[in-house]
């Protein structure tokens, strides 16, 4: 989770800005999403004979597409939301003025 407050800290301080705490919520939310589906692909494949590691690489392998096709979506809607007018950075605002 420090993957993403700390390039935000480093740009400005943009941690008080609504939108990235709604982008940082939605983070914990994808997070989770992905997850829930490893954690339950990864137990029948323990149960049956794997060690905890690698059922949990064999899991996370099977889940990585839908992971990634998920995350790849999210992030231009993300960008797009982040240039919407209203959503200029407190940082770009003042050096702007």
């Amino acid at each position: 989770m420090t993957g993403a407050p700390l390039p935000l800290l480093l740009a400005g301080g943009m941690l008080d800005d609504v939108h990235t705490e709604i982008g940082l919520v939605t983070q914990v939310g994808l997070t989770i999403k992905h997850d829930i589906p490893i954690v339950e692909s990864c137990s029948p494949l323990h149960e049956n004979g794997l060690a905890i590691r690698q059922a949990a690489i064999e899991a996370a392998t099977l889940r990585l597409c839908l992971m990634l096709m998920s995350t790849g979506a999210r992030v231009p809607g993300a960008i797009r939301l982040r240039l919407v007018a209203g959503a200029v950075p407190r940082a770009l605002s003042r050096s702007a003025g």
